[in-house]
C-alpha cells in the first residue's frame, strides 16, 4: 500500500481552510483534479453545490417499467457474468428481480461494476429503460443494499449533479463531499448570531450544507438555499456598508461664484439638455451642503455625463480647491484629459496628468502641483492611490468605470483629500437592483435622454456570407464623405496594448485596403505611443482618413459627428455593454448611422447577445440583459472588487432577500460599527480580512 503523507493541522484552524488533501479519498492525483474547478481547501468542497437534481426518489416495480423512460429499481441478482466482447469492449450482463419478473442489465466498459457484484446480492439501480433487444437497463447507477440503513448518494432520492471536470466524475465527486460533510461538519463554526438564525427562521449552516448537498425533498433545497444565499448577500452589505459608513463625515461646502463655470458653459459649442441641466443642478445642490457628498452618476452611451462631470470639477476649481479624476487604465486617462482639455478651450484651468508611464519630469511637475494645493484639475490612474503621492487640497473625487474597481481602491484615494465629495461614474448604465444594492448609500443621479442630434443606429448582423453586401453598404456610406470606424477584438493579449492586438489591425487594415483601393485607412492601437495615437485620432477627426481601423480604444471618449458606421469584427468575442459602447461612437450627427456585428456566433450566450444588440438600443435595457446573461458576479467583476463572490445568491432573483439583507446589515453597523459585540463576532469571522480591510478604510 502507498504510504500518504499526513498533513499536521491545527486543531482551532477552521477546517474550511485546511487543503483537499485533508479529506477522505483526495490524494495528490484527485487533488489535482479538484484544482481544475476551483477546488484546493475542504471550505472550497463544502461550498462546491450542484447545479442541478436528478429525482429519483420513487421506486418502480420491475413489471412496470416503461421505456424509454428513466426509473429506480430495486431487485436480486440472479444472473451475473462479465465478458470481453473485443479489444476495446468490455461487457458486464446481469438479471434482476423483485419476486415479479426478471430485468436485464448491461454496462459497458464498466468493468469495476462486476467487481463490486455478485449473485445473490440485492442491488438498487437508477438509469435509462430501453427496449432495443428487449426491455433492459443500460449502463445504471447502481448500489448495493446491505442490512444496515444508509444513504444512497447515487440512485435513491434527490441527487445532486455537480460542476465537473475530464477526469472527475459524479459519483466521485459526491463521495468526496459526503465524506467531507461526515467527518467535518460538526466542526464548522456558525456564521449568523443566533437571534438572526431565530428571528428569521433559519436553518443552521451545518443544516445547510447537508440539505443543498443531499436534500430529502424540494422544500429542504429552497430552505438550505435560503440560509446560504442571505448569508451571501449580509456578507456583501456588510463589507459594502463598512466601507462607506467608515468615511462618513462633514464634507466641504462648495459656495463660491460660479465664475468658471459660467465661462466654461458659455463656450461650449453645443446645448446642454434638461436631462444634464437637472444633473448638474442636483449634483452642485449636494456639493454646496456640508454634508459629503456620494453621488452614482449614471446615463446611456452618448448621454453626456462627461460634460456634468467637469462642471462639477470647475466648481471645486472656482472654490480654490483641486478636482480628482481616476480612470481604470492609462489609455482612457490620456483620453479623459485630452477631452477635458477640448472641452475646457477658453477656460484658464491647470490641469495635470499623472499615470505609470508618465515620464519622471511630468510625474515631478504632477505630484508638485497636487501637495501645493494649487487648484487644478488631476486625471490619472491607479497611480494616484499611492502612498508617495499627496492631494491634500481635493475637495472633490471622480471615479470613472467604477466596476473596475474595488471599494478599498475608492476609499484610499477618497483618503488622499479633507472629506471629499464622491461623484462615480459608470460608463453604461448599471440595473436598478444593482444600484439599490450596490450604491444603497449612494443618491443615484440619472441622466435620462441623449442629446437631440443623438440617433438610433441601425444594427445588423452581418455573418461571414454576407460580408460583400456589407462592403457595398459600407462603400455607398464611404462615397457621400462620411467615415467609418473598424474595431478589432483583443485576441491573444489581455492587454490592448498587446503585439496580438496591434497584428490582428495590421491584418484587417490590409484586407480592408484590398477591398477598398480607394479609401484612405489609418490605424490605432496601444502599441503606439501617445503622441502617435492622438495624431492618429486627430487625422481621423480632420476627415484626412475615410475608416480608422482600431481596438477597443475607441471604446469611450471619442466624439467624430461624421463617423456614420461602426464596423465590429468577430463581435461574438465582445461583451454586451462593450458592443453597446462601440455602437455609440456612431449616431451622434443629423446623418443615418450603421452598426454591422461581423460574426458566426457558436455559443447560445453569444447568439443571444448579437440578438439583443440587433434589436434593442436602450442602455438600461441592455445592462438588464447583460446582468442575466452573465450573472451578476461577473457583470460587477467581484472578484477584483474586494466584495465577497456570490455562490447561490442571485442579485436579481433574490432581490427581496438582498433588500432584508441591507435592512439587518444596516441595522447591525449602526449598533455595532466594528463587529466587536459577542453576538456579532460570527460575522466578522466570515468577513474576514476582507472585512478588517474595509473597517480600517
Amino acid at each position: 500500500m502507498r504510504a500518504r503523507t499526513v498533513q499536521r493541522r491545527n486543531e482551532h484552524d477552521s477546517p474550511l481552510s485546511l487543503a483537499i488533501t485533508h479529506c477522505r479519498g483526495v490524494g495528490q492525483k484527485t487533488a489535482s483534479l479538484l484544482e481544475r474547478v476551483g477546488i484546493s481547501t475542504v471550505g472550497d468542497l463544502m461550498f462546491h453545490f450542484p447545479r442541478a437534481y436528478l429525482d429519483r426518489r420513487s421506486l418502480t416495480p420491475i413489471g412496470s417499467v416503461q421505456p424509454p423512460h428513466p426509473a429506480v429499481v430495486v431487485g436480486e441478482i440472479i444472473r451475473l457474468r462479465s465478458f470481453r466482447a473485443s479489444r476495446r469492449l468490455c461487457v458486464t450482463q446481469c438479471t434482476i428481480t423483485d419476486g415479479t419478473v426478471p430485468l436485464n442489465v448491461v454496462w459497458f466498459n464498466q468493468p469495476y461494476v462486476a467487481r463490486s457484484l455478485a449473485k445473490g446480492v440485492r442491488v438498487i439501480l437508477s438509469g435509462n429503460v430501453s427496449d432495443r433487444r428487449g426491455v433492459h437497463m443500460q449502463n445504471p447507477d447502481v448500489e448495493v443494499l446491505s442490512g444496515e440503513t444508509r444513504e444512497f448518494l447515487h440512485t435513491m432520492g434527490l441527487i445532486p449533479i455537480y460542476p465537473l471536470t475530464e477526469g472527475l466524475g459524479q459519483k466521485k465527486i459526491r463521495r468526496l463531499v459526503h465524506a467531507a460533510l461526515d467527518d467535518f461538519l460538526d466542526r464548522l463554526e456558525e456564521t449568523l448570531p443566533d437571534s438572526l438564525i431565530q428571528g428569521r427562521g433559519l436553518l443552521s449552516r451545518g443544516q445547510a450544507l447537508r440539505g443543498i448537498h443531499f436534500p430529502r425533498t424540494h422544500d429542504e433545497i429552497e430552505k438550505a438555499r435560503e440560509r446560504i444565499a442571505f448569508e451571501e448577500l449580509l456578507a456583501l452589505q456588510l463589507c459594502l456598508r463598512s466601507a462607506t459608513s467608515s468615511q462618513a463625515g462633514t464634507g466641504i461646502a462648495h459656495g463660491a461664484e460660479p465664475t468658471l463655470t459660467r465661462a466654461f458653459r458659455s463656450h461650449l459649442p453645443f446645448t446642454l439638455t434638461d436631462a444634464q441641466e437637472r444633473a448638474i443642478a442636483g449634483i452642485f445642490r449636494r456639493m454646496e451642503s456640508s454634508r459629503q457628498m456620494n453621488v452614482l452618476l449614471q446615463g446611456d452611451v452618448g448621454s453626456g455625463k462627461t460634460v456634468v462631470s467637469a462642471c462639477a470639477m470647475l466648481k471645486a476649481v472656482e472654490n480654490g480647491r483641486q478636482a480628482v479624476l481616476m480612470a481604470p487604465t492609462e489609455i482612457l486617462a490620456e483620453q479623459h484629459l485630452s477631452s477635458l482639455g477640448e472641452l475646457l478651450r477658453g477656460v484658464n484651468v491647470e490641469t495635470v496628468l499623472l499615470s505609470g508611464r508618465c515620464p519622471s519630469s511630468e510625474r515631478r511637475r504632477a505630484t508638485t502641483l497636487m501637495a501645493s494645493g494649487r487648484p487644478a484639475l488631476v486625471v490619472g490612474t491607479h497611480a494616484l492611490i499611492e502612498s508617495s503621492v499627496t492631494i491634500p487640497n481635493a475637495s472633490l473625487v471622480v471615479i470613472d468605470e467604477q466596476h473596475r474597481f474595488g471599494v478599498n481602491q475608492r476609499a484610499a484615494l477618497r483618503q488622499k483629500g479633507v472629506n471629499p465629495d464622491l461623484i462615480v461614474m459608470t460608463a453604461t448604465p448599471i440595473p436598478r437592483t444593482l444600484a439599490l444594492a450596490l450604491y444603497g448609500d449612494f443618491e443615484v443621479v440619472t441622466i435620462d435622454t441623449c442629446p437631440p442630434e443623438r440617433h438610433p443606429v441601425e444594427t445588423r448582423h452581418i455573418p461571414d456570407a454576407g460580408r460583400n453586401r456589407m462592403y457595398r453598404l459600407l462603400r455607398e456610406t464611404l462615397s457621400t464623405g462620411r467615415q467609418a470606424f473598424v474595431v478589432c477584438p483583443e485576441i491573444g493579449e489581455r492587454s490592448d496594448s498587446g503585439a496580438g492586438a496591434a497584428a490582428r489591425v495590421t491584418e484587417t487594415r490590409t484586407e480592408y485596403a484590398k477591398a477598398f483601393p480607394d479609401c484612405r485607412i489609418g490605424v490605432l492601437h496601444g502599441r503606439l505611443c501617445a503622441e502617435e495615437r492622438e495624431k492618429a485620432l486627430t487625422r481621423f477627426r480632420n476627415n484626412d482618413f475615410d475608416i480608422l481601423v482600431a481596438t477597443t480604444l475607441i471604446e469611450v471618449g471619442i466624439d467624430i459627428p461624421n463617423a456614420s458606421v461602426m464596423v465590429i469584427e468577430s463581435a461574438d468575442r465582445f461583451g454586451l455593454a462593450q458592443l453597446h459602447q462601440l455602437r455609440g461612437r456612431v449616431g451622434r450627427s443629423v446623418h443615418k448611422s450603421h452598426c454591422f456585428l461581423v460574426a458566426e456566433p457558436s455559443t447560445p450566450e453569444a447568439i443571444r447577445r448579437i440578438e439583443l444588440m440587433t434589436t434593442v438600443n436602450d442602455g438600461f435595457a441592455l445592462a438588464e440583459h447583460d446582468m442575466y446573461l452573465r450573472g451578476p458576479g461577473e457583470f460587477l467583476g467581484t472578484a477584483q472588487s474586494g466584495i465577497p463572490p456570490l455562490r447561490v445568491a442571485h442579485l436579481v432573483k433574490d432581490f427581496a432577500l438582498l433588500e432584508q439583507a441591507r435592512e439587518t446589515a444596516t441595522a447591525i453597523l449602526d449598533a455595532d460599527p466594528q463587529l466587536m459585540l459577542p453576538e456579532n463576532r460570527p460575522l466578522r469571522a466570515l468577513l474576514g480580512d476582507r472585512m478588517r480591510q474595509n473597517v480600517d478604510l
